[in-house]
């Protein structure tokens, strides 16, 4: 949480107890089966019970820790101008950033990601990467202006990222080289992309809807019916595309071309802004800044969930639950039904940002 501290949950949710864990705030979590890693402010925190009690590691850091992944047997920390490392489970700590480049004021680093054994970063002055699990880092930003990349996404033939001067951009050779994906698709540093049914989407800004049947090679205009609304988020479930816009759901099935406006019955224009789509087979769940609505026809007709009062920042599935931190300090609430019906978890006056599963464990 935002202001107090770490719960845990060890029955699916339905009870949650503070951990002793000291700081107010957590930025980030790892966990598997034998460690627990929590990034604070100025620090980073391990427990090895399962966070009934905390030690501060020897981590000497500067802000905030970001971003936690495990390549191998490494854990890798991105934090305000840099990265951290840990081959001992967070005993002890190497820092990396000097490898990156020697640009270390401007070294934001935003992403992480390990893709094909090549671990990338993206920083506020450009793309790295290391192929020796971090011991030293190199420049990979052949066709990429150095500016700011923010996002990491990949496909069994390529690795995309999203930048800040070069749109997305694209990497075949372990990300060696990159290019524009293609002229085809406008220049916008802010798309949301979806890998489903062996086509790339990506959607971002009034109107801009754009599909590749190609792994980005070319793209086409896929926004009929869109108007000038800006799509914000996309999901996918069956053979039913769904995107969320400032004004509401839209659908199209994957091989149709128009998309239709699915979200009848609701009249105040502030329910029509959808920036949050979970979708099953069954059902799909729509979140707007007024509340949580429910379709189970494929969007075709929308009802009110009991959370209809609440913007709901995420939604993750779990073990047969779905949970859904809810804007406020109204804390995480959970739903056995699929979405109709949400219960609270007891964690009200706590502002939740996220929530994450394992297991039968809640954090």
């Amino acid at each position: 949480t935002f202001n107090n501290g770490l719960y845990k949950s060890t029955d699916a949710g339905g009870s949650w107890t503070s951990t002793s864990y000291p700081q107010s705030i957590v930025e980030s979590l790892y966990l598997d089966s034998a460690i627990l890693i929590a990034g604070g402010v100025h620090a980073i925190y391990k427990s090895t019970d399962q966070g009934n009690s905390w030690t501060k590691t020897s981590a000497d850091i500067n802000g905030s820790a970001r971003n936690i992944i495990r390549v191998g047997s490494t854990i890798f920390v991105s934090v305000e101008y840099g990265i951290i490392a840990s081959s001992d489970f967070g005993v002890t700590w190497n820092w990396i950033i000097n490898h990156l480049g020697g640009h270390d004021s401007f070294s934001r680093i935003n992403a992480l990601a390990s893709v094909n054994q090549i671990l990338f970063a993206g920083s506020g002055s450009g793309m790295f990467a290391s192929t020796n699990n971090g011991a030293d880092w190199e420049f990979r930003n052949d066709g990429i202006a150095r500016s700011t990349v923010y996002s990491f996404a990949a496909t069994e033939a390529k690795i995309f990222a999203t930048t800040g001067d070069d749109g997305v951009m694209a990497s075949t050779d372990h990300g060696d080289t990159w290019s524009r994906v293609s002229q085809s698709l406008p220049l916008y540093n802010y798309y949301r992309l979806l890998t489903y049914k062996s086509s790339v989407f990506a959607v971002g800004g009034p109107g801009r809807v754009y599909r590749s049947s190609d792994d980005g090679n070319s793209w086409v205009t896929d926004s009929v019916g869109v108007g000038d609304r800006s799509p914000m988020c996309i999901a996918g479930a069956g053979d039913t595309l769904f995107i969320g816009t400032n004004r509401g759901v839209m659908l199209r099935a994957v091989n149709d071309s128009n998309w239709i406006q699915r979200l009848p019955g609701l009249t105040d224009p502030g329910t029509q802004s959808i920036d949050e789509i979970y979708a099953e087979d069954n059902f799909i769940l729509a979140s707007s800044p007024f509340g949580l609505y429910r379709s189970i026809d494929g969007g075709a007709h929308w009802y009110e969930t009991t959370l209809s009062w609440g913007h709901t920042r995420q939604i993750v599935k779990g073990e047969g639950y779905l949970y859904a931190p809810v804007q406020g300090f109204y804390g995480v609430f959970r739903s056995g039904d699929g979405g109709t019906g949400w219960s609270s978890l007891g964690l009200e006056n706590v502002e939740v940002y996220g929530v994450a599963t394992h297991g039968s464990k809640v954090f």
